[in-house]
């Protein structure tokens, strides 16, 4: 079994602190949109951010912990887990990440 983790540095600045803008900004639309309910852009910005939010946290874009543990890669994010068996997977596509270097096996 390998374990590859982000350094916390790295994975708070592309995973928690672009969430917690993500819901500054939607508390701000509903704010602007209750005292400016013609404005179209803040009732957009209400309905939208939702699924920002929620895309954000479900689709574990960027893990923090990697486990490849015999035939089995688990992704691990906000506390949840993805697991996918390598034997079906058909296709992966890598590239290179900024501060990568930074990932270390334990």
């Amino acid at each position: 079994m390998k374990v590859y983790k982000y350094k916390y540095s790295y994975y708070l600045v592309s995973q928690l602190i672009p969430a917690i803008l993500i819901i500054g900004v939607f508390i701000w639309s509903i704010y602007q949109r209750i005292y400016f309910p013609e404005n179209i852009l803040y009732r957009l910005l209400v309905i939208v951010m939702p699924v920002v939010i929620i895309s954000t946290f479900v689709s574990l874009n960027t893990p923090h912990k990697v486990i490849i543990d015999g035939n089995i890669i688990h992704f691990y994010s906000f506390g949840m887990k993805h697991s996918y068996d390598l034997k079906k997977v058909k296709k992966s596509m890598l590239r290179n990440l900024f501060l990568a270097t930074n990932i270390w096996s334990g």
